[in-house]
Parts: C-alpha cells; sequence; structure tokens
C-alpha cells in the first residue's frame, strides 16, 4: 500500500502506517451478526475509547490472523437487526495489526429471510371505469420484505405501483396479482368484478296509435280470495277457499280448483299430498276481466313417535348397574324392535323415534341375571314422564299440564310382585311422550374368609379376616355358627367386634386360649355363616381350622414386687403363660376369696393385716410356678380438727401427724403440705365441711382420713338475722 503518512480518515483522524508489502494480496472475509442496527455515526479509528468500533479478527498473508478495531459503524452502512457486518481483507479501508495498517473494508450483509406466502384482497364488485385499491399481505421468516410488485393477469384494465386497479369500460371480470420482490415465486392474486351498465332497446323505435276510447276505471271488476283458517295447514285438514267480486257477471276458476262460479262463495278444500296450491278466479264484467289467486301451503305430518327411556339401577344407592332387556309393541301398529336403533343392554339408554298413538304400548322384559352374580332383580318401575305439549297460557297447556303431573307418577311397582321375566306391558305412548323404564337390582353381599389355619398359644391370640367383597350397597352380616373340637371343649373364644359389613369392610376378629389344658397340640374347626342384605340371602358357610399349641413354660407373675398399706390397700396379681390355669399359694395370715388353700382364678387379689414381705405363688398345673412378693408396711396418721365446731366467722385448727409417708395433701383448696409426717392449716368454712387427708408411702401404699369442722349458726342470728355475723 505504501506510506500513508500524513494521510486523513473521512473524519479528519491522522492516519500514520507503516506500508506493508502484499497486504492486499488475499481477500479474508469475516461475519458478525448486528444486535442492534448500526447508524452511520463516524467514529475516529485511533480512539477505540471515544468511538464505537467494532472490532475485527482478519487473516492477512504475512501477519496471519490479526486484532483490527478499525471497522467502525461509521464504514458500515446502516443494518437492521440480524443483519452482518463483513469485514474484507484488501479492500480499501484499513485495519490496525501492532503499529501497522492493514487494508480492510467493512459492509452489510442482510439477514437470512425467506418469504412464505402472498395473498390479496381487493374490493369487489365495482363498475367500469372505477378504482379498487388491493392490498397485499406478505408473511415470511427473518427480516423479510414487505414489498410486491402488482400486474394483471386476466380481465384488463390496470393497476399501478401501489395495487390501485382501474376498472376497463365495459364489463369483466380481472385477475390482479402481487409478487413478492424478495421471492418472485411467491404470488397471490384476487378477482374483481367489473359491472357494466345495463342497456335497454327498443324496437320498434316509434309507434302510432290510432283514435283511442277511455273506459271508467271503476268498471273494472275487483276480485278478493281468502283462505281460512291459515295459509299453511297440515296434511289431512282442510281449508275453506272464499271468494268475492265487484264489477263481475261470472268467474272461471283455475290452478289448484276448476269450474264457473259466481261472483261470491266459498268452497271448502282438502289437499290429498303434501305442497303449495294456488287457487286462481278469473273474474269478468263490462269493464273487463281482472284474475286475483291465494297459495294454500300443506304440510307434511311426520309419523306419532315419543322416546322410550331405560334406567338401570342400584335398588340401595342409585348407581347404576349394567345389564339387559328386551322389548316388543302391544297395539295395532307395525311390530318395532327397539334394538334395531339402540343397543338392549347398558345403564341408561334412551331410544328415541319410538312408533306412537293412540291404544300403542310396549312390552319390556329385564333378563334376571344379566347384571351378574351380584345383584338380585328387585323390581321394574314403569314412569309416563308427559305426554304431549301445547302452546303455553292455552287452555289445551294446563289440561295437560294437569294430566302430565298426575301421570308423571309410579305405575308399577315390582316390588314383592315382580318375579324375574316377567313381562310389562299395557303403557301407551303417546305422541311427544316418554316411558321410563327402571330395573332396579338389589346389591348381594359376598363373604370371604381368610387367614386359616390359625394358630394359637395359651400366652398369643390368633387371628382371621372376614371381608364384603360383594356389590355397592350390599350389607353382609356374619357370625361364627359352631365350633367343633378334636379334644376337650370350650378351650378358645371368638368374639366379632362387629357383625356388620359394608362392602369393601374387612374385620379381624382375635381367637384367645380360655380353657385348662395341659401342655400340647389341640385342633378345632370353626363355622362362618352370613347373610346378605337387603336380599336376606343365606350366603354359602366357610370353615376356619385352629390349631393351638399350650406350652408349660413361661408362667409369669405380674406385678413381680409391690408395696401395700396394711389393711387399707389389696395387692392384685395377675399370672400368664403356662397351661392358661393357675392355682394360687400365699401367707394364711392373707384375706382372700376362697378357702382354703390354694385359690384358684386370674387375677388374685389379697389384703393383710400385718407388715412384712408376703410371698405368693401361682401354679398352672403343668410344671410352671411363678411367685410375686408383696410387701405390707404400716402408714399411720393422727388428722384432728380444733375446735370441731366453730361460730362464723370463727377459725379451726387441722393437725397431723403421720408415719411412714413420703406425701400429703388436704382437699377443700388446702392441697399439698409441705410437712407430710406433722403440720398443721387454719381453715374458717361458712358451713359445715369434711376435710379429707390423703398420704402415699412408698411404692403404691396410700392412705386416707376424714375430720368435720361444723359451722354452727350464732344465736343473735335468731333475733337479728341481719348481723353481719348471719349473713354469709
Amino acid at each position: 500500500l505504501g506510506s500513508c503518512t500524513g494521510s486523513t480518515d473521512a473524519c479528519g483522524c491522522a492516519i500514520n502506517c507503516a506500508s506493508v508489502p502484499g497486504s492486499s494480496a488475499t481477500s479474508n472475509v469475516v461475519n458478525f451478526t448486528v444486535n442492534a442496527a448500526v447508524s452511520n455515526t463516524c467514529g475516529c479509528w485511533g480512539f477505540p475509547d471515544v468511538c464505537s468500533f467494532i472490532p475485527l479478527t482478519v487473516s492477512c498473508p504475512l501477519y496471519g490472523t490479526v486484532q483490527t478495531n478499525n471497522c467502525s459503524v461509521g464504514n458500515v452502512p446502516a443494518c437492521i437487526p440480524g443483519s452482518t457486518i463483513v469485514g474484507t481483507c484488501g479492500g480499501g479501508a484499513q485495519c490496525r495489526a501492532g503499529l501497522s495498517f492493514l487494508d480492510v473494508s467493512c459492509s452489510c450483509v442482510p439477514a437470512p429471510s425467506t418469504i412464505t406466502s402472498v395473498t390479496v384482497t381487493c374490493p369487489s364488485p365495482i363498475n367500469v371505469s372505477q378504482t379498487s385499491q388491493c392490498v397485499p399481505t406478505v408473511a415470511g421468516t427473518g427480516a423479510f420484505s414487505s414489498a410486491v410488485t402488482w400486474s394483471i393477469v386476466s380481465g384488463g384494465g390496470s393497476v399501478n405501483a401501489s395495487g390501485l386497479y382501474t376498472a376497463p369500460a365495459g364489463g369483466t371480470v380481472a385477475t390482479v396479482r402481487a409478487t413478492s420482490v424478495q421471492d418472485p415465486t411467491k404470488t397471490g392474486s384476487a378477482p374483481i368484478t367489473v359491472s357494466a351498465p345495463a342497456v335497454i332497446s327498443l324496437s320498434p323505435a316509434s309507434l302510432s296509435f290510432g283514435p283511442v276510447s277511455c273506459v271508467p276505471l271503476s268498471s273494472l271488476p275487483t276480485v278478493t280470495v281468502t283462505i281460512i283458517p291459515a295459509t299453511t295447514i297440515a296434511l289431512g285438514q282442510s281449508a275453506t277457499i272464499g271468494w268475492s267480486t265487484t264489477n263481475a257477471t261470472g268467474c272461471t276458476l283455475s290452478g289448484a280448483w276448476s269450474g264457473s262460479v259466481g261472483a261470491s262463495g266459498s268452497s271448502v278444500q282438502t289437499p290429498i299430498t303434501a305442497g303449495s296450491y294456488t287457487y286462481a278466479l278469473t273474474c269478468t264484467g263490462p269493464g273487463g276481466s281482472t284474475t286475483n289467486s291465494a297459495t294454500l301451503t300443506v304440510n307434511a305430518v311426520p309419523p306419532q313417535s315419543g322416546s322410550i327411556v331405560v334406567q338401570s339401577t342400584n335398588s340401595q344407592n342409585g348407581a347404576a348397574v349394567p345389564s339387559s332387556w328386551t322389548f316388543s309393541v302391544c297395539g295395532p301398529i307395525t311390530p318395532c324392535d327397539p334394538c334395531a336403533v339402540g343397543a338392549c343392554a347398558g345403564t341408561s339408554v334412551t331410544y328415541q323415534n319410538m312408533p306412537a298413538g293412540s291404544g300403542e304400548g310396549y312390552t319390556f322384559n329385564t333378563t334376571a341375571n344379566s347384571a351378574g352374580t351380584q345383584y338380585a332383580l328387585h323390581g321394574v318401575t314403569q314412569t309416563i314422564a308427559y305426554e304431549k305439549k301445547e302452546s303455553v297460557f292455552s287452555l289445551a297447556f294446563w289440561k295437560n299440564l294437569f294430566v302430565r303431573v298426575a301421570k308423571a307418577v309410579t305405575i308399577f311397582t315390582g316390588n314383592g310382585s315382580c318375579s324375574p321375566g316377567q313381562l310389562y306391558c299395557g303403557l301407551s305412548l303417546g305422541s311427544g311422550g316418554t316411558i321410563v323404564f327402571n330395573p332396579r337390582w338389589d346389591p348381594i353381599a359376598q363373604m370371604t374368609v381368610g387367614g386359616s389355619p390359625v394358630a394359637v398359644t395359651n400366652s398369643a391370640p390368633g387371628s382371621f379376616t372376614v371381608s364384603n367383597t360383594g356389590a355397592p350397597g350390599s350389607v353382609l352380616n356374619w357370625s361364627v355358627s359352631s365350633i367343633v373340637y378334636n379334644s376337650g371343649s370350650n378351650w378358645i373364644q371368638i368374639s366379632p367386634p362387629n357383625p356388620l359389613l359394608a362392602p369393601g369392610g374387612s374385620q379381624s376378629p382375635a381367637i384367645t386360649y380360655s380353657g385348662a389344658l395341659l401342655p400340647g397340640t389341640y385342633n378345632a374347626t370353626a363355622t362362618i355363616s352370613g347373610t346378605s342384605f337387603p336380599t336376606n340371602q343365606s350366603l354359602s358357610q366357610r370353615l376356619v381350622s385352629i390349631r393351638l399349641t399350650v406350652s408349660a413354660a413361661g408362667v409369669t407373675c405380674a406385678p413381680s414386687s409391690q408395696v401395700v398399706n396394711i389393711a387399707q390397700n389389696s395387692a392384685p396379681m395377675t399370672a400368664a403363660g403356662g397351661s392358661g390355669a393357675y392355682k394360687w399359694t400365699a401367707p394364711p395370715d392373707g384375706i382372700y376369696s376362697g378357702s382354703p388353700l390354694p385359690w384358684a382364678g386370674n387375677p388374685f387379689v389379697v389384703n393383710y393385716p400385718t407388715v412384712g414381705p408376703k410371698t405368693v405363688t401361682a401354679d398352672d398345673g403343668a410344671g410352671g410356678t411363678a411367685s410375686c412378693v408383696v410387701n405390707v408396711i404400716n402408714i399411720t396418721c393422727i388428722f384432728a380438727a380444733n375446735p370441731s365446731s366453730i361460730i362464723p366467722p370463727g377459725a379451726s385448727t387441722l393437725s397431723w401427724t403421720c408415719a411412714n409417708v413420703t406425701s400429703c395433701s388436704i382437699d377443700n383448696g388446702i392441697g399439698p403440705v409441705g410437712n407430710p409426717l406433722s403440720g398443721s392449716a387454719n381453715v374458717s368454712p361458712t358451713s359445715t365441711t369434711t376435710y379429707t387427708l390423703s398420704c402415699t408411702g412408698a411404692g403404691s401404699a396410700s392412705y386416707t382420713s376424714q375430720v368435720n369442722v361444723t359451722v354452727v349458726r350464732p344465736q343473735i342470728c335468731e333475733t337479728n338475722p341481719l348481723d353481719p355475723r348471719c349473713v354469709q
């Protein structure tokens, strides 16, 4: 490029660069996407901190890949978002590598875009020589161009560059086309109808008339034709055609009737087919003839029809139950099978357009077992929902409203009187009416028993399960009807917690050992019976096998050690394990139920009048024994009130002295006392009060004692009841 020292750029900025031989030998293009529109603001090349530069990385001979800040926005044409700035080495502008400048040019390459469609709308029709402004709609992707060119495809006329179409002088249908400038393969067109004015020609162009005579208008006949009750009737109905004339001497019928009639009269017409009938009347008089007519429309009458509705439901909860049924028609009409137009099975089915009319009825039959083994047919309810509709507020409307209300009731109920497979016939289906057949099904419970065989020991119970797996709405009532023992009897107990089970419900009754058997293995079989409600149907019985194991080891006595107060506290003890049957022995000074020892039962309860440890032994009779120790202590307390009687507002002192206690409390608001062994408390009751001293000792030993404080009414109250000592 040679030396460019002293040169200036387009902005007047000095250019200092060294000669770069061969820098223009190869062109290298680098692309950068513009995220915002680039303006044509000129920037100074040498000061990137104050100028708007776009750095480019360019590969040039001799220097390899270099970085330039020289492609400033001032050197790039305005670019829209999505376009690309292109830097080319050797194009005339400069980029700097170190202290040298490379020859780089910068340009803008539009962003990629496509045209997807062109559509055209033009106002139409228009008259000759008028204009129609056509509007193009261009759709595409990216930064596409909406520019189009206009042309006439056919039909003549002209269109300018903005799409304004000018019609020719004659009528035509012109087609205007818009072509995308960016993608000429995308076009759109629209037709424009150009209407020409009507042309009227006369032949011959002139007429000549002879002498003319005038007839007064009043002498022409007038003809009036009327139809009553209406100009539209249904097929099979009649209409009266009436006519009247003036200035007429006779009339001739034409159209839908024929013959000659007088100047006035009427005729009843009953068309035998549907359609339009024109009744014309031409009447003649001194002034000439006049024709008039009236048209009668006869509509075809649709066949009378109604609806049959079948709703198969659960009698207990109203839920849908799938079932099947059959139909036949009772009456003089052609036999009809509703199943030809709809399934004869399901839960809720409506049969439309069923033949109806006076004397027509339907036979309905529910298949007995079609709802499955979980349901039994309860009965069929038949209901006439309505018969027909009348105009609102008319006399017929109110009459038929009363009839519909009266008939919208159950007219047959199969409860008890309807057997499965019975036919139900005799319901008349009026035009527009509806008959509802409601087969109602009773749900049946299903009893499922699980867990057999059941293992039971003399120390651990067993259990089995009873479940109702029947239909929704059913109830299972179950019980243990019998137990058969292979040895002994009554050594187990089975108690249902609640014998009633809803669908999906389940119970696990416990089997407990309640006998007194020697160690060994024993077997029993329990029979479980069930009844289903609401059908009151007995269900198949189920058997539960039970295996009992009685072990001699493991007898325990609880509590193993306890402390009680002499005489006041009893000492209950419970044995467990072993054979399950126990006999107790204890020191003879005990007070217990039964005499003499050993005493049989569980638990064993004893009171001791003497202090000291007492050992009690339980024997299961099968080699198992266990002992419990009862430590008897003597809790003593002296509890007194001084004085024991007071006159309000006097006070009494409660005092106590106790032995072998750890805590004491007094009721009536005093609470725990500070020193349980001895102490006192002052009380001033306003009425006679009983105070209870409750003390505890070691273990579960306890002691109670009571005193009364009597409140005496002062003598003065007899003569002066308002004395403050008397008013409480």
